[in-house]
């Protein structure tokens, strides 16, 4: 039932929308100018639907971080990057990614490099090495390659710079430690 639809069908259908599944004001504003509502209509509904508590981005983001480090196994990087796809303030995204369990996020980050170790192609271990970084940091997890640092207390930027994130995700260690030789991974 897409196009005109009068302003209280509109709402109705934006209460059982965002009852269905959380849902950020972006989202509801599109649904909404599918609906064919005007500018001023659209305002009201968010208004109402933010009061009465079916829209609240806060929530959402919280939602959103879980699920997709859970499920799509996400880094920080490609949360923030899709958070910002959906307008949500910069402020927000920063609170809510610290609140990410540390345990749970280098567990994914070794379980996905624990996974693509077994398909990286190279002719030297550092040639491997290198690719791993490059899938978890830039193609599509979008983990930090400061991932791991965090826990280390005490460090130097110059010693922060040395530390490997790679080879201690999958020895199966989850705190930092220097590189290893690729070999020992196996």
């Amino acid at each position: 039932m897409e196009g005109s639809v009068n302003y209280r069908q509109a709402l109705t259908k934006a209460m059982a929308f965002c009852s269905q599944s959380e849902r950020c004001r972006l989202d509801m504003i599109t649904k909404l100018k599918q609906w064919e509502l005007s500018d001023e209509e659209i305002s009201l509904a968010l208004n109402y639907l933010i009061e009465e508590r079916f829209l609240n981005e806060k929530r959402f983001v919280r939602f959103y971080v879980n699920d997709k480090l859970r499920f799509n196994k996400w880094g920080k990087i490609k949360l923030t990057y899709m958070l910002r796809q959906k307008q949500i303030p910069d402020e927000l995204i920063r609170s809510e990614l610290s609140q990410i369990d540390d345990d749970l996020y280098l567990k994914t980050l070794h379980d996905l490099l624990k996974t693509k170790i077994k398909s990286v192609k190279g002719e030297s271990d550092y040639e491997r090495t290198g690719k791993l970084a490059v899938f978890a940091q830039e193609i599509s997890p979008g983990f930090t390659s400061m991932t791991m640092v965090s826990s280390t207390s005490g460090a130097t930027k110059t010693e922060v710079n040395e530390v490997c994130l790679f080879p201690c995700a999958l020895n199966g260690e989850m705190r930092t430690s220097r590189c290893t030789p690729f070999s020992l991974l196996r």
